[in-house]
């Protein structure tokens, strides 16, 4: 019997043999297993927290090593795969939801270059400004290629975006000889240089362009581009008969050649048109002329017919407005004959026909065509070519009914503009006008900032620069309409010499966003100096610029005026007398600036019919001093 403090005893076994084994000789017994103690709730705590910590280090590290690069890679994959998508539901002729698969897409990857240039795509056959930002993005990245550059800058000066170009490219393009450059590159440093005033340099390159490469597959882009260089500086100095007569040699052989590229000949037509429709010039638009005109745009839908319908139909209408500049005495006929034929035409030929009356101030036409499309009546875009044509025939009382409709179906934003258009031009008491103002503006605050934009801009060409102010104040934070904004502000501004402290403020504003604009710069170192407080970067920047774009007028009067500031007269007289200028016809504060300078330099005669001819005009307190001496 064993002690119960004795081992537990071992039965004896039996090896092979048969032989008697003792039990402790066994190999089971040799190191006898016992079940380990359950260790604590502290050690399991303790070591479980151990193993988490190691994986949290571990983790933290990971992250802020790879992980914001994984996390950017996996953003940018997944944002390219939304864009390609976007890019099938546009091709399957699903633009809405192409436009909200780049949405999404531009959110996760706002700098991948893929992702913009799907945007880009998608925008620019649309003419929508996105397709300039998206480029933008691109160029920030870092990633863009020249090809990026190149279309940005076409985009930015064909649009009539040239603030949003990149202003370092086309400098050193402009600085290149023209023998070094493409013909894209040498016509976008042309036209960069027209848009900063320097119409002779950038006709010059071109000139020079077209001289050295006689023939070459470039000529008819170089042949159109020098054109509307040459329309746009004839804007503001007129244009001389000779001109007129070049402008038609060159548009004509482009415009009128089979073998030119089918975008050269629709803008080389377009030019053509405008230039023998102007009401100044109505002289040139010969029989012969407007016979040739109008083919052209015959030709022209023939050629998109198939493609683009809508374009197709636009060319159709400009050969009757051809027809009708060209044959006054038959308007009538003419004009009935479209409403006739355009009233069982598809619906959006017969809108497009609808929008062309009311441009060729044909309004009950557009009016008639609006209700012989009854079932139309709650579409947006009828609504909105209705209440345009009520709005020209002074029909208001009809107007303002429709537009207070419960189905009337423009949004809030648009309905408040036609309202206020109509009451404003109805001439409404204040008051009212008034309270119509301030719900413009809170409807356009919660609008899309781009139709926010379109309503503040249609306010400022009509003139009502402070109901189109107020707009542009309330949008000048946002992302994509912030410069655009800033901008309007400072246009809505300028005009008014006695806000000069507020158009100081915006121009600062504008340089927070666009801090490469020499323009802003340029202005905002001339109020300063009007005002006498400039400091010495604006001395020299206004040198600066001046040397770079001797023939950029504003740079010219406000390096003048610097030199005035200075104490040095003569100087500021060289630099007036450099080239010819048609003072009479430059803005009224310039024509101070050249008086003080005749004054300072004792030409006290001059200076004084000029201050004779602006009497009464307002100008900047620094501009009245200036021609009070």
């Amino acid at each position: 019997m064993s002690h119960p403090s004795d081992p537990v005893s071992k039965p004896p076994s039996l090896d092979s043999s048969g032989d008697t084994v003792p039990a402790s000789a066994h190999p089971i017994f040799e190191a006898p297993w016992e079940i380990p103690p359950r260790p604590s709730l502290w050690r399991r705590w303790r070591r479980g927290w151990r193993l988490i910590l190691v994986l949290a280090v571990l983790g933290v590290g990971y992250l802020y090593w790879r992980g914001g690069k994984d996390y950017y890679h996996f953003k940018a994959w997944r944002g390219r795969g939304l864009a390609a998508d976007a890019s099938a539901a546009a091709a399957a002729g699903s633009p809405e939801k192409a436009m909200a698969l780049l949405d999404r897409a531009a959110i996760l990857a706002p700098l991948d270059p893929v992702v913009m240039r799907s945007i880009a795509d998608f925008c620019e056959p649309r003419r929508d400004i996105m397709a300039i930002y998206a480029l933008r993005q691109i160029v920030k990245s870092g990633k863009s290629t020249p090809a990026d550059v190149e279309r940005l800058c076409t985009l930015c000066l064909d649009w009539g975006n040239p603030e949003l170009a990149p202003n370092e490219s086309l400098k050193a393009w402009a600085a290149q000889p023209a023998d070094q450059l493409s013909a894209t590159q040498l016509r976008l440093s042309a036209v960069w240089l027209a848009s900063r005033g320097q119409y002779q340099e950038g006709e010059r390159r071109l000139r020079q362009a077209l001289e050295n490469n006689p023939g070459a597959p470039e000529a008819p882009s170089l042949e159109v581009a020098l054109c509307r260089l040459l329309m746009n500086a004839a804007d503001s100095s007129g244009l001389a008969e000779a001109a007129a007569e070049e402008l038609l040699r060159r548009l004509s052989s482009v415009a009128y050649s089979p073998s030119a590229a089918l975008p050269l000949r629709t803008e080389a037509t377009r030019l053509l048109a405008g230039l023998l429709l102007h009401p100044s010039r109505r002289a040139l638009l010969t029989p012969v002329r407007a016979d040739l005109l109008r083919t052209a745009f015959l030709d022209l839908v023939t050629a998109v017919q198939k493609d683009d319908p809508a374009a197709a139909t636009a060319y159709q209408l400009a050969a009757t407005t051809v027809e009708l500049a060209a044959s006054p005495d038959r308007r009538s006929s003419l004009l009935n004959g479209i409403l006739e034929k355009s009233s069982n035409a598809p619906l959006p030929e017969r809108l497009a026909t609808a929008k062309w009356f009311n441009e060729n101030n044909a309004n009950r036409e557009a009016l008639s065509l609006c209700d012989r499309t009854p079932e139309q009546a709650g579409d947006k875009d009828w609504f909105t070519t209705r209440m345009d044509a009520l709005f020209a025939l002074k029909e208001y009382a009809t107007a303002m009914e429709q537009l207070n409709s419960p189905s009337q179906p423009l949004p809030l934003h648009l309905q408040q503009l036609f309202l206020y258009r109509v009451e404003l031009a109805s001439k409404q008491d204040e008051a009212t006008l008034s309270t119509r103002r301030r719900e413009l503006e809170r409807v356009c605050a919660l609008a899309d900032p781009k139709e926010a934009i379109a309503i503040a801009g249609n306010l400022e060409k009509s003139g009502d620069r402070e109901a189109a102010l107020a707009i542009y104040s309330i949008l000048k934070g946002d992302t994509y309409a912030g410069l655009q904004a800033r901008l309007g502000i400072v246009r809505c501004l300028d005009p008014d010499p006695a806000r000069t402290l507020e158009l100081i403020q915006a121009l600062e504003s504008v340089l927070q966003l666009w801090p490469q604009s020499e323009q802003a710069q340029s202005d905002l170192a001339y109020l300063r100096l009007l005002d006498s407080k400039p400091s010495p970067e604006d001395l020299t920047l206004v040198g600066e610029l001046h040397r770079e774009s001797p023939w950029y007028l504003s740079y010219r009067v406000a390096a003048a005026l610097a030199q005035l500031h200075q104490k040095n007269p003569a100087e500021a007289m060289t630099i007036l007398k450099a080239a010819s200028i048609p003072w009479e016809r430059v803005r009224p504060g310039w024509q101070a600036v050249y008086a003080g300078v005749l004054a300072a330099n004792g030409k006290t005669e001059e200076a004084l019919a000029i201050a004779t001819r602006l009497k009464g005009t307002p100008l900047h307190s620094g501009e009245q001093k200036l021609l009070g001496k």
